[in-house]
């Protein structure tokens, strides 16, 4: 009986043993599938952030370059804007030169225009006092050639009475004769210093012409250096007036104060060869002319207040 008990209690122990190992072993392989789920987890906690740490490096990276890209661009820029302003302050001090420029030359135009009308003035007057003294030569020149041939008809006439006067001179006293002579002498003499005072009156009037065709020579040289210096300044000439055309775009009422602003208007066309003149001048170019309806609407009229002739 002793001995059953005892093996009995042997069977025991070896169940109660393996049950501890099998308990062991349970524990050990949770601690290490605990462990392998750890490291799982780890692992795909630890690559998604490092992947994004790189991505973020790389972010950065390419904001430090871009953002020295922008710091090029904005010292270029900078430089940019200071040869700008200095572009724009030589463009003020050059615009101030030219309008100091433009009001010179404005002032030389007003003076120039002022000489030109005192010119023509004075042209026309030599002109006309030019023709008369042309005509009076004409007139002594046509007188004069009558007194020679009444002078040379009057030595005919001598000569003849000369001849008269040998062949009767047997026939008449001596003394009558001597009178005679005497007389036809004095009415020769006469003749003679007739002549010569219409030679000397010739003389002076060819002086005077030629001295005013020295002054009309020298009046037509100031007038075409006037007209050439007008012709620089943008104006032309045809038939005693002046033509000038704006490169400037205006209104019609603002093209109007320009030109009254220096002393003239808008063109009024009075003629074909004037039309035919302004076709020439302006070309292509759009211009005003000086007819408006501003104060009746369809009513047309010049500048000056006269009306357009009807072409019908």
């Amino acid at each position: 009986m002793d001995r059953l008990a005892s093996i009995g209690v042997r069977g025991g122990d070896t169940a109660g043993s393996r049950c501890s190992r099998l308990t062991a072993v349970c524990l050990w392989m949770l601690c290490v599938l605990l462990l392998t789920v750890i490291i799982v987890m780890w692992l795909t906690v630890k690559l998604p952030a490092e992947r994004e740490l790189d991505q973020t490096q790389t972010r950065y990276n390419n904001l430090t370059v871009v953002r020295d890209q922008l710091q090029i661009r904005n010292y270029n820029l900078t430089k940019v804007r200071d040869q700008l302003q200095t572009s724009y302050t030589n463009l003020t001090i050059e615009r101030h030169t030219l309008q100091t420029k433009r009001d010179q030359l404005q002032t030389s135009y007003t003076n120039l225009t002022i000489e030109r009308d005192q010119l023509q003035t004075s042209y026309t007057n030599l002109t006309i006092e030019r023709d008369q003294i042309q005509t009076s030569y004409t007139n002594m020149t046509i007188e004069r050639d009558q007194l020679q041939t009444s002078y040379n008809n009057l030595i005919v006439e001598r000569d003849q009475l000369q001849t008269s006067y040998n062949n009767v001179t047997k026939e008449r006293d001596q003394d009558q004769l001597q009178t005679s002579y005497t007389n036809l002498t004095i009415e020769r003499d006469q003749l003679q210093t007739s002549y010569n005072n219409l030679i000397v009156e010739r003389d002076q009037l060819q002086t005077s012409y030629n001295n005013l065709t020295k002054e009309r020579d020298q009046l037509q040289t100031s007038y075409t250096n006037l007209t050439r210096r007008l012709s620089v300044l943008g104006w032309n000439y045809f038939n005693s007036s002046l033509y000038y055309i704006s490169t400037e775009e205006k209104s019609w009422s603002e093209c109007r104060q320009f030109c009254r602003e220096r002393g003239a208007d808008l063109v009024i066309i009075n003629s074909r060869e004037e039309q035919k003149f302004m076709f020439e001048m302006v070309k292509n170019t759009r211009a005003w002319i000086g007819l408006t309806d501003i104060d009746t609407e369809g009513n047309w009229k010049w500048v000056d207040g006269s009306s357009p002739p009807n072409t019908g």
